[in-house]
């Protein structure tokens, strides 16, 4: 079981190939995106390779339950901030391939209050609920897309971040009907004080690198270090390719 290798996917925006809202692509600087034909090429070869996906609640059976995936080439998927344009182009791609995702819900995001970020629009909670009915999984993300460690270091730092925590979990709970135990940080903002917290919440906690090189979780993998790969424009087809073919 401990051969076993599972990479984590993070994406954030899938654009149509003809979205005017596309921002510049600049090497060397942050990029939050894919479009349309790089993802279905991605998913394609994902497809053809032989991997199966899971989501995070598959992941926190694996390293807390021992369920054993007899070799199997599994991947997860994920999709932070749950944009709209990841239900409208990425959801249908994925359905092709019978593949399923895990989307990391800001709470507020999602409910309309937070004008700041909806330069790209976000889906809301229906969205969200029939992802579920088509078995994605949803994720906690914070409520307001804190970087928590920043919060948890500003005057009663330790009581916003629980806040975050406990709004966020609340309000998925509250319009989705699940209790997630999955959570993963804003911009991998990540430390060990900030983990006691979230450990007070969730079982799985999920880091973010924004680079895209092999680091796979193992059932030794820390339940709430998980590894995941960020994948935007600046991710090429071979670099995505040769990555993964080590799985």
């Amino acid at each position: 079981m401990d051969a076993l290798q599972v990479p984590i996917l993070c994406y954030h925006r899938v654009h149509k190939d003809d979205d005017p809202t596309i921002p510049e692509v600049v090497p060397g600087e942050y990029c939050g995106h894919v479009t349309e034909s790089v993802f279905k090429m991605q998913m394609k070869w994902l497809a053809d390779s032989g991997f199966q996906t899971i989501t995070h609640m598959d992941i926190m059976r694996w390293l807390y339950e021992d369920i054993d995936f007899q070799e199997k080439k599994l991947i997860a998927i994920d999709f932070d901030d749950a944009r709209l344009n990841v239900f409208e182009v990425a959801f249908p791609i994925m359905r092709e391939y019978g593949f399923i995702g895990t989307v990391f819900v800001v709470s507020e995001l999602a409910s309309g209050n937070l004008p700041e970020m909806m330069k790209f629009p976000a889906m809301n909670w229906e969205h969200l609920s029939t992802l579920l009915t088509k078995g994605w999984w949803i994720g906690a993300h914070t409520a307001n897309h804190s970087r928590l460690v920043d919060l948890y270091n500003t005057d009663r730092g330790e009581e916003k971040v629980e806040i975050e925590l406990s709004k966020d979990y609340n309000k998925i709970k509250k319009h989705l009907g699940i209790e997630t135990l999955n959570f993963a940080y804003p911009q991998g903002n990540w430390n060990e004080q900030v983990e006691v917290i979230v450990r007070k919440y969730y079982r799985t906690a999920r880091l973010w690198h924004n680079d895209f090189s092999p680091l796979f979780n193992t059932h030794k993998t820390n339940p709430y270090r998980l590894n995941s790969l960020n994948v935007s424009m600046l991710v090429t087809e071979d670099n995505f390719k040769t990555v993964l073919f080590k799985i």
